[in-house]
């Protein structure tokens, strides 16, 4: 993850991620038209704060100032970012009883299919940084969606439409949909490095071609230099004889 030049940025990254903030803001203003929300009548301190966690990746995205500040360490800070307000916002609004992904029961263990906005910072990370970004977006997702379960339940236990549960995110899709988004990034990663290793190589073949076509271009004038100078020389020799 130590590749943060913007001349290395891959592909559709910056463009994903400005469209992909974007998403969060439309979830909650869709969501608080439902009936789920009217009923769940969620105190205002907590509205403010969902909006601002749903808020904060795009003011980061989209404000010229942040990235002119944070120059090349802009988008793994966009990045993260991000990718920590997607993992509150969808925890909490799950918690919440707000929003329900398909569960399996496993015994005790509850286990929570990742929600379509919740994989998608993990999935631009491992774009972007290949396995190892995979690996931490993935442990840092499931990471912070439990501790946020647990805070949520004991510090807002006394919530009538509080989840009964802290689920655990699925491990399958958390981990195995950003690993193959990262293959995906180091074979693309592949390609670009052997098509910049054709061009600079034709590049080469050109310089050399130019090269060899200017020196032949001199010997053809030097030799053509040599036979007009011959044939001056033997004319004037001629010359020479005759008044001799």
């Amino acid at each position: 993850m130590s590749n943060l030049s913007k001349d290395l940025t891959m592909p559709g990254t910056r463009l994903l991620l400005r469209i992909s903030v974007l998403l969060p803001i439309a979830s909650v203003f869709v969501l608080g038209l439902t009936a789920t929300w009217q009923q769940a009548r969620i105190p205002d301190n907590q509205i403010i704060a969902l909006t601002i966690v749903a808020l904060l990746p795009a003011v980061i995205v989209y404000l010229p100032f942040f990235e002119r500040w944070l120059g090349t360490s802009f988008l793994i800070v966009a990045l993260g970012l991000y990718l920590i307000c997607q993992t509150l916002l969808s925890s909490l609004l799950h918690n919440l009883s707000l929003v329900r992904f398909d569960m399996v029961q496993l015994g005790p263990v509850t286990f929570l299919e990742p929600g379509v906005l919740l994989i998608i910072p993990p999935l631009l990370i491992a774009w972007q940084y290949g396995w190892i970004g995979a690996l931490l977006a993935s442990a840092t997702v499931g990471t912070l969606h439990m501790l946020t379960g647990v805070l949520a339940h004991r510090l807002m236990a006394d919530m009538l439409h509080l989840s009964p549960v802290t689920p655990i995110l699925r491990p399958d899709l958390l981990y195995f949909l950003p690993l193959i988004v990262a293959y995906l990034g180091i074979l693309l990663r592949r390609q670009l490095r052997q098509q910049e290793q054709s061009t600079v190589q034709w590049r080469e073949f050109a310089a050399t071609a130019e090269v060899l076509a200017m020196e032949r271009e001199r010997k053809r004038m030097g030799k053509q230099l040599q036979e007009t100078l011959g044939r001056s020389l033997a004319a004037l020799n001629e010359q020479l004889d005759t008044i001799t």
